[in-house]
This record gives C-alpha cells, sequence and structure tokens, in this order.
C-alpha cells in the first residue's frame, strides 16, 4: 500500500511533532549549559519515535488490520483507479468478425471514401521522385489528415517540402553564406487523397509543384514557405542584404525577403556579438549582410524546438503539418503532462 496507514498517522506524525517541541523545549536547557538534561530530553523523544509506533503495530494493528487499515486500504484503492484512469466511464462491448456481413454502399459512403490504400513508404518514395524538383529538397514524412473538400471530410496525405541544405552541390555547400543566408526555407506541400491513383499509378495530386498548384477548392495556400521543420538545419539569418531562395522556376530561380517575426533580431552590434558567441561563428560579426532589420532563427528543429520551449511536456514523436482555413502552414504537436507519482496510488514500478 501506497502513502500513509494508520500508525503513519495516528503515532508516528504525533511523535514528530512532540519531538519538534521537545527540541524547542531543549533549548533553554542549552542556553543555561545544561546539556546532559538537553540531550536526554531530545533523545528520549527520538527513541519513542522509533520504538511507539513498532509496539502499537505490532500489538494493536496487526491483530485488527482488516477492520483498522480499511480507510486507508479504500484511499488507496480510490487513488490507484483516479491515477490510471480507471474511474472513467467506459462500456465493453463483445464484438464477433463475420465474413457474412454486407457492406451498404451508401450509408457507408465517408468510410469507404477515406480507406488508405497508399503505403505511406511507397507513396514518400514516388512523390520525393516526382515532387522533389532539386537534390537539396526533401520530404521526411507524411502525415494523414482530414480536411472538408467540396462539403465532405476527406481523408488525404500531406507531405511538406523541406530544405536539406547537406544536399547542396559541393560549390554551393563550401560557401557559408549559401546555407545560412539563402537556402533558408522550404516551399510548400504535396496533399494527395489516400486511395486514388492517376491512369499512370501515380497519386491523384491536390497540391502539387512549385509555386503550389492547388487543384482542389478545399484548400488554399497563401504562405508556403517552411522555416521550421523535420529535416532543417541550423542556424538562418533572414530580412538581410540576400534575397533568399524560393523555388525554381525553369531554368531560373525565385527569391524572395522574409517579412514575419520570427526569429530574433541581430541589427546591433550586441546581438551579433552575441550570437558569434552562442554559435561559435566570428563571420557573424563580420558579414556585411546583416541589416538593423534582420532576425536569426534557430532551433528550427520542430522536436528540438519543442524539447528546447516546453521539455517538462510529453511530446508525441511525430509532428505534422497543418494547412490552415487563411493558406497558412502550422506545425502541430500533441503534448502531455505525465508523472509517476500520485498520492497514495501504486505506481508501475
Amino acid at each position: 500500500m501506497t502513502g500513509a496507514d494508520y500508525v503513519d498517522e495516528k503515532v508516528t506524525l504525533p511523535l514528530r511533532w512532540l519531538l519538534i517541541l521537545a527540541a524547542l523545549a531543549a533549548l533553554p536547557l542549552v542556553w543555561t549549559l545544561r546539556y546532559k538534561k538537553a540531550i536526554v530530553v531530545v533523545v528520549g523523544f527520538f527513541i519513542l519515535q522509533i520504538a511507539l509506533p513498532g509496539v502499537v503495530r505490532a500489538v494493536y494493528v496487526r491483530p485488527n488490520e482488516i477492520s483498522i487499515e480499511r480507510p486507508y486500504i479504500e484511499r488507496h484503492i480510490q487513488a490507484t483507479t483516479v491515477a490510471f484512469g480507471l474511474n472513467r466511464s467506459a462500456t465493453e462491448r463483445p464484438f464477433t468478425a463475420s465474413g457474412k456481413e454486407k457492406v451498404d454502399a451508401v450509408q457507408d459512403a465517408t468510410l469507404l471514401d477515406n480507406i488508405r490504400l497508399w503505403d505511406l513508404r511507397a507513396y514518400n518514395a514516388t512523390i520525393t521522385q516526382i515532387q522533389a524538383l532539386r537534390p537539396y529538397y526533401t520530404f521526411p514524412d507524411t502525415d494523414v489528415d482530414r480536411y472538408f473538400i467540396n462539403g465532405r471530410i476527406k481523408q488525404v496525405l500531406l507531405s511538406p517540402r523541406e530544405i536539406d541544405v547537406n544536399q547542396l552541390s559541393a560549390e554551393a555547400s563550401q560557401s557559408w553564406i549559401n546555407p545560412r543566408f539563402i537556402y533558408t526555407h522550404g516551399f510548400g506541400v504535396v496533399v494527395s487523397e489516400v486511395n486514388k491513383i492517376t491512369p499512370d499509378g501515380l497519386p491523384n495530386l491536390l497540391i502539387e509543384n512549385a509555386p503550389p498548384e492547388v487543384k482542389s477548392p478545399g484548400f488554399q495556400l497563401t504562405r508556403p514557405e517552411i522555416y521550421y521543420g523535420e529535416s532543417t538545419q541550423d542556424p538562418v539569418f533572414v530580412h538581410t542584404a540576400r534575397e533568399e531562395f524560393d523555388y525554381p522556376s525553369g531554368d531560373q530561380n525565385k527569391y524572395s525577403t522574409y517579412s514575419g517575426t520570427g526569429g530574433f533580431p541581430v541589427g546591433s552590434l550586441m546581438m551579433r556579438t552575441a550570437a558569434a558567441i552562442s554559435q561559435g561563428e566570428p563571420n557573424i560579426i563580420f558579414t556585411g549582410y546583416l541589416t538593423g532589420q534582420s532576425r536569426m532563427m534557430i532551433h528550427r528543429n520542430v522536436k528540438e524546438r519543442l524539447a528546447h520551449l516546453a521539455g517538462f511536456l510529453h511530446w508525441d514523436p511525430d509532428p505534422y503539418l497543418v494547412i490552415t482555413d487563411n493558406g497558412r502552414l502550422v506545425w502541430m504537436a500533441d503534448g502531455y503532462t505525465t508523472s509517476l507519482s500520485h498520492p497514495y496510488s501504486a505506481t508501475l514500478l
């Protein structure tokens, strides 16, 4: 049993208060240099605190344990029930599978329209081949989500197109500027239905390419930039004197300048110096590309960012990207408060 029992509550706890009072009562004896009497008072109560609970337990509690300990056992059971969520109402229903049952195509239309047929591994490999656009683009994960399309809820596969600066060409990756000032973000997402293919056997894409081509009235994508993700690298500098790479367009590249409020300002010399010391990178101080409006983004990996911001929560290991109603891309993650301890409850250990 976890927690205080009869002896703890009725004997041990009162004796500890008596020991405190005995120690306070011994102070005048110490003050008047009567050390032996002070020691006798404190040690006597200390011995009483050690011996009396055992005597009460053996002589009084054990012969009548069921009746005496009943309230404490009930409290322990109730606390354990609450701690493990066993007090929540639940209904158990027997289920017997039968191969003779028929599916009503009309009544179960929503269910049938949302049965996922695409294997996530095959799907991810396929969109990487047809939608990566460049070797430095990657689709680190594919998540299953639901959106309202044409007035009906529809299950879809969604994959963010992130940028992996480790896959830049050797010439581009050798520059300190490129992965920190130019190749700062991924661009767009790929969305497809979970159970449809084209005549060529490819996913039926609802959002594809860059710039994003939205083929379904249930979506809009107004801010396709992805500065935080599952395969991003740290750090990057935005709103600088250099334009940032957005996406390739034929034999040309499209660029833009960050206009958000992410990261923290590094326009002043003091902030640059602090950033340089933190990253161990003196180029942050000496580069001429930082302006008064420049910002620095760190901890851009979603999992690392969550652990850094709220490490006291237990985070689901699979964050997923959501397209909001106004066309922005937002990362979602489930966080839980957990504990191995609960007052008077049994534990798993």
